[in-house]
C-alpha cells in the first residue's frame, strides 16, 4: 500500500510531500511500513500520478517559457 500526501496551487501545480510503503494486512487492516528504496527498486513505475509529482516543474516551466518570450518580443 502507498500512501502519500501532496501540496498544490490551485489543485494543478502540486509536488509530493511526503510518501510511504506499507504491507497491510487484508483481514484486521494492520500494517508495517516498508522501506522506501527497496520497495521502489522494485517497482516498474511509482504508482503517484504525473501530475501530482511533476506538476510543479510544469509551473516552472511555463515563468520559464513567459521570460523567455517576454526577452525575444521586447
Amino acid at each position: 500500500m502507498l500512501q502519500y500526501e501532496y501540496a498544490h496551487i490551485w489543485y494543478v501545480f502540486a509536488f509530493v510531500n511526503k510518501k510511504r510503503y506499507f504491507y497491510v494486512c487484508e483481514v484486521c487492516q494492520r500494517g508495517v511500513e516498508l522501506d522506501k528504496k527497496e520497495i521502489e527498486a522494485k517497482l516498474e513505475k511509482i504508482p503517484i500520478p504525473s501530475m501530482h509529482r511533476f506538476g510543479c516543474l510544469v509551473l516552472i516551466a511555463i515563468i520559464a517559457l513567459i521570460i523567455l518570450f517576454e526577452r525575444i518580443f521586447d
